[in-house]
């Protein structure tokens, strides 16, 4: 299975993500060439920090993974993230589409095209 993510943050970090990820059999997923945390506690995504609050880190991390459950050959994930100065993380939409079309169209009728 292969994924186009796009994840956004706004708030203390205004910042957006792009990347394809690859889901194998048994699990496997490539997640970690992207998203990990490190020994500091931090989570990085693409080398950039993001944030140590645990909280947080299980908002973005629930919200990534579920599409990654999906079980279709290609798929599309947005995410919007507001996170503020302390690291709290707040989800403003996550969306999973299997084709082109339908995540054109749900942009265009969520006023997220622009």
């Amino acid at each position: 299975m292969r994924c186009k993510y796009t994840i956004k943050f706004t708030g203390s970090l205004n910042r957006t993500f792009c990347f394809v990820s690859f889901r194998g059999p048994y699990g496997f997923s490539d997640f970690t060439c992207f998203m990990n945390e490190e020994s500091d506690g931090y989570l990085y995504i693409q080398g950039v920090k993001i944030t140590n609050n645990q909280e947080g880190i299980r908002t973005i991390y629930s919200n990534i993974y579920y599409s990654a459950d999906r079980n279709v050959e290609l798929g599309y994930v947005d995410s919007k993230f507001v996170i503020d100065e302390n690291g709290y993380v707040i989800c403003l939409y996550h969306t999973y589409s299997d084709n082109k079309v339908e995540r054109w169209v749900d942009k265009f009728m969520n006023g997220r095209l622009f």
